[in-house]
């Protein structure tokens, strides 16, 4: 994963690999980092040299964590829980009618 905050001047950059996406990487985590002077992107290209290289499966792009962030979704044994749970509640009215 790659930041690049946009300033006035030079661009500061940090680049994270294979980083948890369930919350925004810290900064001081980074992989590397640096600065970038006037960084501008028309387009992007993935080149890869050899097939080692070949481990990029997405590419997202946007302004925000949450644009390029994954849904995250629950494990099976948490929609048993909340399953569970709505069953219990359902059960309980009944008996309190």
């Amino acid at each position: 994963m790659v930041r690049i905050d946009f300033t006035a001047g030079n661009e500061n950059v940090w680049l994270w690999v294979d980083p948890e996406l369930d919350a925004i990487p810290d900064i001081g985590a980074a992989d590397a980092s640096g600065t970038a002077v006037a960084f501008e992107a028309d387009f992007v290209r993935a080149q890869l040299q050899t097939p080692e290289m070949a481990r990029f499966d997405e590419i997202h792009i946007g302004t925000t964590f949450g644009d390029v962030a994954p849904f995250v979704v629950p494990e099976p044994s948490s929609c048993s829980l909340v399953l569970i749970g709505m069953l219990g509640l359902a059960g309980a009215s009944r008996i309190l009618r």
